[in-house]
This record gives structure tokens, sequence and C-alpha cells, in this order.
């Protein structure tokens, strides 16, 4: 999935700001998944190479893949911490997509 000119624009009206053209084309370039993980800032590559992490911390996602992933027992600790800190938020969250 990639985050299109459209999206920036909306975005940048709803943050009042406006972008020229060329920074627009550089955001959407720069949000890229292949962007993000060769870029230090964005995927936490000098911790993962010191240890602080012991895998990669960015993955391309599937949609479902979260069962390939996590344990049931960790999933359920994820679900109840989640309904923990996120209860007073007025999200939505759709966990699988139904085909």
């Amino acid at each position: 999935m990639r985050i299109g000119r459209g999206e920036v624009v909306k975005l940048c009206a709803f943050l009042g700001r406006d972008l020229t053209d060329e920074a627009i084309d550089h955001v959407v370039e720069m949000s890229t998944f292949k962007s993000m993980k060769t870029n230090p800032k964005a995927n936490y590559k000098d911790l993962v190479e010191t240890n602080h992490y012991k895998t990669e911390t960015m993955r391309k996602g599937i949609a479902g893949d979260w069962k390939n992933v996590f344990t049931v027992a960790q999933n359920e600790h994820f679900v109840n911490v989640f309904k923990e800190k996120m209860n007073n938020l007025p999200l939505t969250c759709l966990w699988e997509i139904k085909e």
C-alpha cells in the first residue's frame, strides 16, 4: 500500500499547511515502504544494530499476518493492553479483513 498525493494534500489541508508540488512529491516518495526501510530515522536500524531489537523493526505488513507472528498468548496480551490503554478513544479497529 502506498500513500498517494491525494492523501498528502488532505493531510496538509487538515494541518493548515500549504506545500509545493515538489514537497508533496517528496513526502509521497519518502513514505514508501522501500524508502522507510532504508531510512534509519524511520526504521530504528541503529537500535537493531546495537541489539536493542533482535530483529528488523520494519516489516511489510500483510493483512491478517499477525496470526503467523503472535502466539495465542501474545495476541490475548496485546488485545488486553490495547483495550486498557485505548478505551477512551473513539476509534474502531478492523483486525481482520473478510474476503
